[in-house]
């Protein structure tokens, strides 16, 4: 284990209580790591506000053609949706030779973020969103250049073209976090185990949800503004032994912006 990540972990197990180290225990971590103290900790919208609009003048200059990885259009139709960081595919697959951590027939990869397989962008675009993120939680990164993460970014504008229809995120192995920039808007709406249902928005505000839980966008809200989202998700960490319950709880993890800065 590296020397921060014993430094932060001192730092925060001094704070947890009693109960947050029992849940540690539980995970069945390979190793020590940080308990996600995201129930206590809730960032400021003024400390991350410059990094909301880095990543909107960055995304908003783009060009979208030939740059959409969009192997499922019956699932989510978008202007552009993008994702690099650490995924996983079928063990043997090209790039996908080291084997997961426990999941059976299922191999990892690191993709360099500025590789030729990604838009040339998007390197820096995950760079911002690391910088983010180690404001919110530094222990959900895994290192300081999140290599333990995957980035997805996407656009919708369009209601009458674009969607996300109901799904569930079920090679995540944890809670993901989520935030859009730019001024289109429109609810996220989470369905529950027993049928009941949520709608919540997240621009310029990062909000941490379970993906395996079933949701889906109600796109017909968006009227020709373009909604920026990033998600930040995780489908492997070599901290792990098995993957963490599904939790239901849906939290915002930074405060309701006073004035946005990307609309």
């Amino acid at each position: 284990m590296k020397k921060t990540y014993k430094k932060v972990w001192n730092q925060e197990v001094s704070t947890v209580r009693c109960s947050w180290k029992k849940a540690f225990e539980s995970t069945g971590a390979a190793g020590l790591y940080c308990v996600n103290t995201v129930n206590h900790h809730v960032v400021s919208h003024d400390s991350i506000s410059a990094y909301f609009k880095q990543l909107y003048d960055l995304l908003v200059s783009i060009t979208y053609k030939n740059q959409s990885r969009n192997p499922n259009r019956k699932k989510i139709n978008t202007k552009f949706l993008i994702a690099g960081g650490r995924t996983i595919s079928a063990l043997g697959a090209k790039h996908f030779e080291h084997k997961h951590e426990f999941k059976t027939g299922k191999g990892i990869y690191i993709e360099n973020n500025y590789s030729k397989s990604l838009p040339s962008w998007f390197g820096d675009a995950y760079n911002v969103i690391v910088k983010i993120m180690s404001l919110v939680n530094p222990n959900y990164l895994g290192d300081s250049f999140g290599n333990y993460i995957v980035v997805q970014l996407s656009c919708l504008s369009d209601g009458k073209k674009h969607f996300l229809k109901k799904h569930a995120d079920k090679e995540d192995i944890e809670k993901q976090y989520l935030f859009t920039v730019g001024p289109g808007d429109c609810d996220l709406v989470i369905s529950y185990p027993d049928g009941k249902e949520k709608r919540v928005r997240y621009k310029e505000r990062i909000l941490c949800m379970d993906g395996r839980l079933e949701h889906w966008l109600d796109a017909l809200q968006l009227k020709g503004d373009d909604r920026f989202a990033c998600v930040v998700y995780k489908v492997s960490d070599p901290r792990y032994t098995h993957p963490k319950p599904v939790d239901t709880k849906i939290q915002y993890v930074s405060s309701k912006p006073k004035k946005y800065v990307t609309c």
